[in-house]
């Protein structure tokens, strides 16, 4: 294909995802305008559309409608899996993507199983790409569910051409479970190199200022911060911005006195809490990567994270933050207490430098991008 006919013909990649709300819908925000604005060197071009629930539209402030497709999933069950399903044919249908890029496990398993049908019938996609982003088999629990999450996401291998994952830390875990490594691109997530421009929130209060960021579940820990802040309360002061996930469960322990809870908050509201903080909690009992913890990076602020998954390639112990046991209170409030206004200020100079080397959505989305062509290609020279 010559140069002409890449810029005037643009790789249409379809996303979609059963669920947008928390980290897959920040994901996503920042993803896909850098994933438009990107320019091959022989001049191709990126069209994309998100195929998300109505009810998580709030999340992507920086997607057009124009770029945005919805349907009614009205919670998670068989019901809403059909919806998915449905919405996704006729997607397929009516887009007819070179690519479709499947966003966490839910996704993953409702749609590939209706893609070889597309392929058949629309000659659509010439790629499968799937990001599970976190696999259901490193949740805390029996060995045997995890075995069997395992054995359904390897079988389903089959019909994704590549799999994203987020750090070295998961690719060799899906390796150890039997996952066939050609198909594993690690790609670390991404965000914008400039937060929004928003003044810091009001938050007068002499105590250190912690917040913590995310679901309201079992994964992220929530319970472990909130049993660290109630044996220090005359020395810590949290604010927690999300909720619990429906289908999830509630991992939060009881509110303490010295606890706040803000709701769910959009990407400006968070800035200017990330702004207002002395640190950034991030408790996870398991975590495929970590973005809230760059973005408190990027905001200049030093993260108090689980010592699990890819959290330690993100926040370096001693330098960016600090790395702590997970469901170890004592330890947490340990860390949290343990630097000065000026350590804290260094590690969080430090944590910026970091972000804008290794985790910027540019990056990640040039990455993305070299994986959607090459399969693609890869694809074409097979006909």
């Amino acid at each position: 294909m010559t140069e002409a006919s890449h810029r005037a013909t643009p790789l249409r990649v379809l996303h979609i995802a059963e669920s947008a709300r928390g980290g897959v819908g920040t994901y996503l925000n920042q993803i896909v305008p850098e994933l438009v604005a990107w320019r091959g060197a022989d001049g191709r071009v990126l069209d994309s559309c998100v195929l998300m629930p109505d009810e998580h539209r709030f999340m992507l402030t920086r997607v057009g409608d124009a770029a945005v497709a919805t349907y009614r999933r009205n919670g998670r069950g068989p019901a809403a899996f059909a919806r998915l399903a449905a919405a996704s044919w006729r997607a397929l249908r009516r887009l007819r993507p070179d690519v479709v890029h499947l966003h966490s496990s839910f996704a993953g398993m409702v749609v590939r199983p209706l893609l070889p049908l597309s392929r058949a019938l629309f000659g659509c996609p010439r790629a499968v790409i799937y990001s599970p982003h976190g696999w259901g088999f490193q949740i805390t629990g029996s060995r045997l569910r995890q075995g069997a999450i395992a054995s359904i996401e390897r079988a389903l291998t089959l019909l994704a051409d590549r799999i994203i994952v987020l750090s070295d830390a998961e690719r060799a875990e899906c390796i150890d479970r039997g996952f066939p490594a050609a198909k594993l691109v690690r790609i670390y997530n991404g965000i914008d190199e400039a937060p929004p421009a928003v003044p810091p929130a009001v938050w007068s209060d002499p105590r250190l200022r912690v917040l913590f960021v995310g679901r309201f579940d079992r994964q992220k820990g929530l319970d472990t911060l909130l049993a660290a802040a109630a044996d220090a309360r005359d020395r810590v002061h949290v604010r927690c911005a999300g909720a619990s996930v429906v289908g999830d469960g509630d991992g939060a322990a009881p509110v303490c006195d010295n606890a706040e809870m803000l709701g769910w908050m959009n990407e400006e509201q968070l800035q200017a809490q990330y702004a207002a903080a002395d640190v950034i909690a991030v408790p996870s009992r398991w975590e495929g990567f970590g973005l809230v913890a760059i973005e408190a990076m990027r905001a200049r602020r030093p993260v108090v994270a689980s010592r699990i998954g890819g959290l330690p390639e993100v926040v370096e112990d001693g330098v960016s933050g600090r790395l702590v046991p997970p469901d170890d209170p004592a330890a947490l409030l340990a860390a949290l207490l343990t630097d000065t206004a000026a350590a804290r200020d260094a590690m969080g100079a430090a944590g910026q430098a970091r972000f804008l080397a290794l985790f910027t959505a540019r990056r990640s989305a040039a990455a993305l991008a070299d994986t959607y062509l090459a399969v693609v290609a890869k694809t074409a020279a097979r006909r």
